[in-house]
């Protein structure tokens, strides 16, 4: 029996004779389960015991198919977000590694980005079923095709348990309640799973403090701002990014050179579909536009000389923000005449300009001049686009490519090279790996 034959997630299994196993939902469920992801069998294991490979798990499906069922919002709202407090905690909901309650599962993580899902899978001993998963891997694939190969997993498995006179299980009172949340409902659901917490585990208080934050807030700011915030503090940081919208108000630094910019700029296509690679078909169009050629743009002058404007014009444009109380990059907004205004996080002259261009591409995208948006560590949709951007318009990798020397390059000239471009070598390594320009290998000493 298979679930999901025409995905790129599927779930294969075959019932079987549970022997000696104990409580019902585990005998009800007892499988030979297979995990593929594309033609990859991440369940492939090496048991010591038999000395030999094989594609399948044998347990029950009950413990995964409860984990993905109690874990749901984490599944498909929380998003990978460095210099977070639940970083740290992020493997716990998202990998099934934890769904294993005794029995061989592979650490498969699922990790939502909004129109995309990372699956990644690491080698991993599993000592109490003598078992070793060989395979490493990732992959990204649909976040609707990730969704419905999990939830006809669960469904699969509720159906075999009613169909077998269970009730009352903690999966069947999870999926239920799921299955009948209606839309207000799952909104609220996402917006608590994508902060790390249970939605149904909410006190009242809280649950109305959600609910406040989120009318309070721009709509194109609040589902940024749930990825980035704690329960704990969403009264300050939301109130920290009011005030920022406030400031931006008052700015008075009309630039409608930006403005034109906005009108004459290329627009985001569905091809191609990745979101880096909009970010960077998006900077070289725009480049195109602007005459830059391969032209680095290595200051801040640069880049306000490329963008036709003063360069102490742009600069005015710009707040500091050194320790914002939530982990952001910066944020871009509207002032009154419909020019942008730009809160710049971070120390370092590099990472400025970096996040400036990451403003700035929203900016240019946004689906209206005054919707204003976050710039975050977070690894959605959104965030790569507006990152890919960045790079490929300050450090373009066709340029890039035509100062290699050779088919490989160290941490020495990427380091030359970061300089030359006025980025920081992350910069650099990104471009060089997305676009397969060569092969990053560490420098030697001698």
């Amino acid at each position: 029996m298979a679930e999901g034959d025409m995905s790129r997630l599927r779930f294969e299994f075959d019932w079987q004779d549970p022997r000696g196993a104990r409580g019902p939902e585990i005998r009800a469920t007892w499988a030979l389960l297979k995990i593929y992801v594309d033609d990859i069998a991440v369940t492939r294991i090496y048991d010591p015991l038999g000395r030999s490979h094989r594609e399948a798990v044998f347990g029950p499906l009950y413990p995964l198919a409860e984990w993905i069922a109690t874990h749901w919002w984490f599944l498909v709202s929380e998003v990978e977000c460095p210099r977070t407090e639940r970083h740290a905690t992020y493997a716990e909901r998202h990998s099934m590694l934890y769904a294993r309650e005794g029995y061989a599962l592979p650490d498969l993580e699922i990790c939502p980005a909004g129109d995309e899902t990372l699956l990644r899978w690491r080698s991993t001993r599993q000592y109490r079923s003598r078992v070793r998963f060989g395979e490493s891997g990732s992959a990204v694939l649909d976040a609707e095709e990730v969704r419905e190969a999990l939830a006809g997993l669960v469904a699969t498995v509720k159906r075999r348990l009613d169909g077998q006179g269970i009730e009352g299980t903690l999966l069947q009172e999870e999926w239920e309640a799921i299955d009948e949340a209606d839309d207000e409902e799952r909104d609220f659901c996402k917006r608590v799973g994508a902060m790390g917490l249970d939605p149904y585990a909410l006190d009242d208080d809280r649950r109305a403090l959600v609910l406040t934050i989120h009318e309070s807030l721009p709509m194109s700011l609040a589902e940024d701002f749930f990825h980035l915030s704690d329960v704990d503090h969403l009264q300050p940081c939301r109130d920290f990014l009011l005030r920022v919208l406030e400031d931006i108000r008052h700015l008075d630094t009309p630039i409608p050179e930006l403005i034109r910019l906005r009108e004459e700029a290329p627009r985001i296509g569905v091809t191609p579909s990745r979101p880096w690679q909009q970010g960077c078909a998006f900077a070289r169009d725009l480049r195109c536009l602007l005459g830059l050629n391969g032209q680095p743009l290595s200051d801040m002058e640069g880049i306000a000389r490329s963008l036709r404007i003063e360069p102490g014009l742009l600069r005015r444009a710009m707040l500091d923000a050194k320790e914002p109380p939530l982990p952001i990059d910066g944020l871009q907004g509207p002032s009154p005449d419909g020019s942008p205004g730009f809160l710049i996080a971070g120390r370092s002259e590099t990472s400025r300009r970096f996040t400036f261009c990451r403003s700035l591409f929203e900016y240019l995208t946004a689906p209206a001049p005054d919707s204003p948006t976050l710039i975050s560590p977070a690894r959605s949709d959104r965030q790569k686009r507006n990152r890919a951007f960045a790079a490929e318009f300050l450090a373009p990798a066709r340029e890039i490519g035509h100062r290699l020397v050779g088919t490989t390059v160290d941490e020495e000239e990427i380091a030359e090279l970061a300089d030359g471009f006025g980025v920081s070598p992350w910069v650099v390594t990104y471009q060089i790996r997305n676009n397969e320009l060569a092969t990053v290998v560490p420098a030697y000493m001698d």
